[in-house]
């Protein structure tokens, strides 16, 4: 993780919005305490694999391409194409330098080999990035799927991940149940459980109160 700059341009429709700019001066004095730290390993392999299929596709659509672009003659620039399929894909793969060049795109943007929050072993991250990038490159460069990058991409029968254009953007969707009973195994009224919610939403403001309705409370229905 690293330090960085966060701005926020507040829009009117949204209540959350409308309160941060209400009690601006308390929100700013309070905003240290109210951003945690992410519960997820900086290092995770899990989250280093989900995140290598959008680098691969950053490269492929705005890396090389840019590259090209700079490096043409004046009167070849308007030659310079995105690689909107799967076969010209696998042709930027298939040069020269393109697998290593493309890995290493890859390897500098997830932080190997970085100044400052490297991992204490980037042999390990630099061959796990190494070996999806080859995967990558063979389900690209074999037969099975042609046509367009971006139906390659949502094909489930290639086996790759997706690249994420979210940070929201998970394999599956989980669902939390609420307990029908307490823990003391006293029986709960959905309506109570109803208000628990809210004001878990509210940050501790009854749902009953004016003005206490959660954003989310409106796009569930609750």
């Amino acid at each position: 993780m690293h330090v960085g700059f966060s701005l926020l341009i507040p829009t009117p429709q949204t209540r959350r919005d409308r309160f941060v700019v209400e009690v601006h001066e308390s929100f700013h004095r309070l905003l240290e305490r109210m951003i945690s730290p992410p519960a997820v390993e900086r290092w995770a392999d899990k989250a280093i694999e989900r995140t290598i299929p959008s680098l691969v596709q950053m490269w492929l659509a705005g890396v090389r391409p840019n590259e090209r672009f700079v490096a043409a003659a004046i009167d070849q620039k308007g030659n310079i194409s995105l690689p909107s399929t799967v076969e010209s894909a696998a042709r930027m793969l298939r040069e020269r330098t393109g697998l290593s060049d493309c890995a290493a795109f890859v390897m500098a943007a997830i932080g190997v080999g970085a100044v400052t929050g490297a991992p204490s072993n980037p042999e390990y991250y630099g061959d796990l990035v190494r070996d999806a990038v080859q995967r990558i490159q063979a389900a690209v460069a074999g037969n099975t799927h042609t046509g367009r990058l971006q139906d390659f991409w949502s094909d489930r029968s290639t086996g790759l991940a997706r690249p994420m254009t979210s940070l929201r953007d998970v394999d599956a969707q989980g669902t939390i149940e609420a307990s029908g009973h307490s823990q003391r195994h006293q029986r709960l009224k959905w309506e109570e459980v109803r208000e628990a919610m809210a004001m878990i939403r509210n940050r501790g403001v009854a749902h009953n109160r004016r003005g206490a309705d959660s954003e989310l409370d409106t796009e569930t229905g609750s």
